[in-house]
């Protein structure tokens, strides 16, 4: 009888326990789902910075230059990639980032991708062609 009595109790332990785990539990991953939402409006807040850009006759790489002073971004790019595109002249006040480096990178085969603080600017890369599977025919 002894040793059932002892049993109940160690189940009754481990049901303790095992719900003081499960809150554990359930706190961790309540912490990190809210975690998660704060990066995630902090990243949203780093791509819609509004900055304001005087520039004339700019290379591209000016411009870079002149948002990372204004935001901190962090600008990823080859240099020949970006070191055809010149001539830009730029008045834009409160604008968005994304608007500015659309303005810049239009008519060029660059693409851009904002991720967290950082900017990565890039060759547009073609489509993949199709290859035509031609079957032999069956008549020949």
């Amino acid at each position: 009888m002894l040793q059932k009595n002892q049993r109940e109790k160690v189940t009754f332990g481990n049901l303790l326990a095992s719900s003081d785990d499960m809150l554990s539990r359930s706190l961790k991953r309540c912490c990190i789902a809210v975690g998660c939402c704060m990066f995630s409006l902090n990243v949203l807040a780093q791509s819609d910075q509004h900055i304001t850009l005087h520039l004339t006759d700019a290379s591209l790489e000016q411009v870079i230059w002149e948002i990372r002073q204004k935001t901190g971004l962090v600008f990823m790019y080859g240099t020949t990639d970006i070191q055809a595109v010149k001539g830009l002249t730029l008045h834009e006040t409160n604008k968005p980032i994304n608007e500015i480096l659309d303005k810049c990178l239009k008519g060029t085969n660059l693409t851009y991708e904002i991720s967290g603080k950082e900017i990565i600017i890039k060759q547009i890369l073609p489509p993949p062609q199709k290859k035509d599977h031609q079957r032999p025919c069956s008549r020949c």
